[in-house]
């Protein structure tokens, strides 16, 4: 399903974010600085399933007794809506991944690859990378197996920090051309770029996209599990009800959801964090997780973008 000027898609990627994104001043270092951590969520649908998204968030209302709403927004529920609607979303068609950074380790750190760029769409472009390579990754192997052959994506942010969709397209196509030369910085993990088309880049308000509701779910899920200044102390509750929705490598019950459907950010270190922050991680199996066993330092897939 796809619009005249854009190429056909098979599959849906709504991605929104939970907390601060900023990386100058960051608690607890700084009191009043920004969330300790960020995390970005994405829902992984099929395109014919993209007309349903309403239906979904209309059936999540209804069974959180708030039909007077027409959107979901995960800070403002009760805990008990919170668990209701993430466990009722669960048992929909869909795959989860969430990428979640302890920015504390960022606060001194610049790439100068991304440098060009704002302050904030650095960090926030280099967080959508990690997540695209998984994301990419898993829409690449699920449709080989449904079509027998690579199928696009259209990826879909919600514009809560004001992303700038060029800026973004243009670090996308600077990695894309990297690849094809031979040239990356980043060499562990990297996009299927035949998932990927700049055309199929979009942004939208949350409040009026129903997949960036789900996708505010599984993100605001994961950051109420690790961040504890934020919100008030961690709770694994929320993000424990995707368990069954978590993208796995592979797609199976025996894959590893740990560093692919969920990933954490610059590394797994409970001795760094509070006790209670290493819990959520621990329940998808960390400190073991998956690693990209793609060779990234050469062009690996077929180019058709």
């Amino acid at each position: 399903m796809s619009d005249a000027a854009e190429p056909p898609y098979d599959y849906v990627v709504y991605i929104d974010e939970a907390g601060d994104i900023g990386t100058k001043e960051v608690r607890p270092v700084a009191p009043k600085g920004s969330s300790e951590w960020f995390v970005l969520g994405a829902v992984v649908i099929s395109a014919e399933s993209e007309r349903s998204c309403p239906i979904w968030v209309r059936d999540i209302l209804k069974v959180i007794g708030s039909t007077q709403r027409a959107d979901i927004h995960f800070q403002k529920l009760e805990d008990w809506k919170r668990r209701l609607a993430c466990a009722t979303l669960a048992k929909k068609p869909v795959r989860c991944f969430a990428v979640c950074s302890n920015k504390r380790s960022l606060v001194s750190y610049r790439n100068a690859r991304v440098e060009v760029m704002r302050n904030k769409d650095w960090f926030y472009a280099s967080m959508t990378r990690y997540l695209l390579e998984r994301v990419t990754r898993f829409v690449a192997e699920h449709s080989k197996k449904r079509y027998g052959q690579i199928r696009k994506a259209k990826i879909v942010y919600a514009d809560r920090n004001g992303i700038n969709v060029g800026q973004m397209t243009a670090y996308y196509e600077k990695l894309k051309e990297q690849t094809r030369s031979g040239r990356m910085v980043l060499t562990r993990g990297n996009l299927v770029w035949d998932v990927y088309h700049p055309l199929l880049l979009k942004r939208g308000k949350a409040d009026a996209i129903a997949g960036l509701q789900c996708a505010d779910l599984v993100a605001s899920a994961f950051f109420k599990a690790c961040d504890h200044y934020h919100t008030g102390g961690c709770n694994t509750l929320f993000a424990n009800q995707f368990r069954s929705r978590m993208a796995r490598m592979p797609d199976r019950q025996s894959g590893k959801i740990a560093g692919f459907g969920l990933k954490v950010l610059p590394r797994f270190a409970p001795d760094n964090w509070r006790p209670e922050q290493a819990t959520i991680f621990k329940d998808f199996g960390y400190p073991d997780e998956w690693w990209s066993d793609l060779p990234t330092s050469k062009p690996y897939v077929r180019w058709n973008a």
